[in-house]
């Protein structure tokens, strides 16, 4: 088995951020380790996107510090957003498909260069098998898939690249109860770094280096992840569990333990047996807006595609 990875730590000290003349945050601070689920809780226009998005570095702050394992943005440079995923609450009009984008976050230099610090990475057809998907929606253009399969998509292109930091908002918003109950229980097994079980395998359309995969294959456990989940559904908590930060305030309550109920094992066979070239890199961001040539540094936009998207 192998060893699990240092725990990071994602750090938010006295945090403020406006807009124009208008104060949308004001100092915010807290911390949440991998392993560990930190709720964003407040009324609509409280500053929950605008938090995640700053911490994304997507938005700029006014004031105070963001830090992963003591370094900021700006001190990790492109690779922060290799670190970190944010997954945007609505619907975007995204090109293609899929299992496009998931192979296209890897033609970024800051993307490619986590593949030899990392080199395991989830598979994403099992991932969104576990969340209710035929692997042939992964094959559809987004265009053509309802608001629950896009959402469940980007998800589990965000859970299978294995970011340190997955920033969540409101990913259960478009979908029913039986669905967001196999986004919650992926998620709290994505964060207590629990994958492990017996799987049935079931044939990929993505390349991998052992077409044979194994059936009935228990797979170690991966490093956890740290969760940052903007919910406005009350329950959720108290079924998943984790620390809830309350906006405006900023002050931080627990959330209720969660019943203990017995869970079917993921299926996520597979997930070790990719060689690197097959590989994805480990964060990416849901653009929100439209964007230029992904291959070009600068696209026509004024901003580039890198940044657009989150990826750099």
């Amino acid at each position: 088995m192998e060893e699990m990875q240092e725990r990071s730590t994602l750090v938010i000290n006295n945090l403020s951020s406006s807009v124009g003349q208008r104060t949308i945050l004001s100092d915010i601070s807290f911390s949440v380790l991998s392993g560990e689920i930190l709720w964003i809780k407040g009324p609509s226009g409280s500053g929950k996107t605008r938090l995640l998005r700053a911490i994304a570095s997507l938005d700029d702050i006014s004031s105070g510090s963001i830090s992963l394992n003591n370094s900021t943005p700006k001190q990790l440079g492109p690779s922060w957003r290799s670190q970190i995923t944010y997954v945007h609450q609505q619907r975007i009009p995204l090109p293609g498909t899929p299992s496009e984008l998931y192979f296209q976050a890897q033609k970024f230099k800051s993307q490619r260069d986590r593949i030899g610090r990392n080199p395991t990475r989830g598979d994403l057809p099992h991932i969104a098998a576990e969340l209710g998907l035929e692997q042939s929606v992964l094959l559809q253009p987004w265009s053509e898939l309802s608001g629950g399969q896009a959402q469940r998509c980007q998800l589990a292109i965000a859970i299978s690249l294995q970011p340190a930091v997955l920033l969540l908002d409101e990913p259960t918003s478009a979908l029913d109860q039986e669905s967001t109950i196999k986004v919650e229980r992926l998620l709290k097994h994505l964060v207590l770094g629990n994958r492990s079980g017996h799987h049935t395998h079931q044939s990929s359309p993505f390349p991998t280096n052992n077409s044979s995969a194994t059936n009935n294959t228990t797979v170690a456990a991966a490093a956890a992840a740290a969760v940052v989940w903007v919910s406005h559904d009350p329950s959720q908590p108290v079924r998943v569990g984790g620390k809830i930060l309350n906006l405006p305030l900023g002050n931080i309550t627990a959330a209720a333990t969660p019943p203990v109920s017995p869970e079917k094992p993921l299926n996520n066979n597979n997930y070790n047996n990719h060689t690197p070239e097959s590989l994805p890199p480990t964060a990416i961001a849901f653009p929100s807006s439209r964007f230029g040539d992904p291959y070009n540094p600068r696209s026509d936009t004024g901003r580039s595609f890198e940044s657009e998207t989150g990826l750099v």
